[in-house]
């Protein structure tokens, strides 16, 4: 049988007949020995490495804290309120001010507007930008339905942003 590759015999585990050393560069019968005191990981002080574990584990939690009030201050939302009067012939400027007179950490006032309803009848639509661990909009409707001149204060549209 013709091979193609005469020196590489598939049944030959000697590899020195190549001119290829077996052990790092000098042959095992030439008197190289393995050097076994060489370690690929190092041998480390384990106060160091102690040292090490605790700045990392404070890398960690600062990394995380800076995740959580990252995540809080991107947890806004837009709130459409509609807030109704008792009566037709209520100021509308009147309900506007006691409105924005409810103040909470975490709320922003924004624009306004009056929406006829029925009969000369008008409410008022205001829009609010919230964050939403700080501010309940149950509370804040509550708040707003404390005056005597309001008869409700609903929420119309709820939208999240990031």
């Amino acid at each position: 049988m013709l091979t193609l590759y005469p020196l590489a015999n598939p049944n030959s585990t000697d590899v020195s007949k190549y001119g290829i050393s077996p052990v790092g560069g000098k042959d095992v019968a030439e008197g190289g020995d393995v050097d076994d005191d060489f370690d690929l990981f190092g041998d480390d002080d384990p106060e160091e490495v102690k040292k090490q574990q605790d700045e990392l584990k404070q890398k960690l939690i600062r990394e995380a804290e800076e995740r959580q009030k990252k995540k809080l201050a991107e947890a806004r939302s837009t709130i459409v309120m509609e807030v109704k009067p008792y009566d037709d012939d209520t100021d509308m400027g009147e309900i506007e001010k006691l409105v924005r007179v409810v103040q909470m950490d975490g709320l922003k006032w924004g624009k306004s507007q009056l929406i006829p309803v029925a009969y000369g009848l008008n409410s008022l639509q205001i829009t609010a930008v919230i964050y939403d661990e700080k501010v309940s909009t149950e509370d804040l409707c509550e708040d707003i339905e404390k005056n005597e001149i309001i008869q409700s204060a609903d929420v119309v549209s709820f939208q999240k942003f990031s």
